[in-house]
């Protein structure tokens, strides 16, 4: 992950493997747990450890939350566009 500052925030840029960034969030959820899940098993004090394994617990949340949100969205323009039909 590499992090691009822009007036003082560090924003998290997620880049996949040809170097194409991702504008899935779900994606981006689950490349963040991973790394949060890599820093945990890297930290030497326990309390780090949870707090890491705290982290990806809630990208994983949001990951759940952006799929069950892009799910809905392709029903609801399912339904739309059948509703268009005559």
């Amino acid at each position: 992950m590499n992090l691009i500052v822009r007036r003082g925030i560090q924003d998290p840029v997620i880049q996949l493997g040809d170097g194409a960034m991702t504008k899935n969030p779900a994606q981006k959820y689950i490349l963040l747990a991973m790394e949060c899940r890599q820093k945990a098993a890297q930290a030497c004090r326990s309390v780090d450890r949870k707090a890491w394994l705290k982290l990806a617990k809630d990208w994983d949340k949001l990951t759940r939350g952006a799929d069950l949100r892009r799910t809905f969205q392709t029903i609801s323009e399912a339904n739309c566009s059948s509703a268009d039909e005559p």
